[in-house]
């Protein structure tokens, strides 16, 4: 599986992979919609938050609206979701948005 990696040396802030992921997921340009969130600290510190597919999530989700693909790819089918946002409160990496 592959999995997203951030390089904090190599991070400029451009937010352009906020950008890609909307428009790969989302078809649209809009940060928000997007998995990726970059932070800046306000002293030149960058950060970034997104899912390390880790599964916490999963084992916390009331409806199983969250699982695995074949692939291993933590997936969400909408149409189980309740939205109790158990999984956004329960996520250590604070990556559901």
């Amino acid at each position: 599986m592959k999995v997203l990696s951030y390089d904090p040396d190599a991070c400029v802030g451009c937010y352009i992979c906020e950008e890609v992921c909307s428009e790969t997921w989302f078809k649209v340009t809009d940060a928000e919609k997007s998995s990726i969130r970059i932070y800046d600290d306000g002293q030149g510190g960058l950060s970034a938050v997104f899912c390390n597919q880790c599964g916490e999530c999963i084992d916390v989700c009331p409806s199983q609206a969250l699982y695995r693909d074949r692939k291993g790819i933590v997936r969400l089918r909408k149409k189980l979701c309740v939205g109790c946002l158990a999984c956004v409160g329960f996520c250590p990496y604070e990556a559901m948005f």
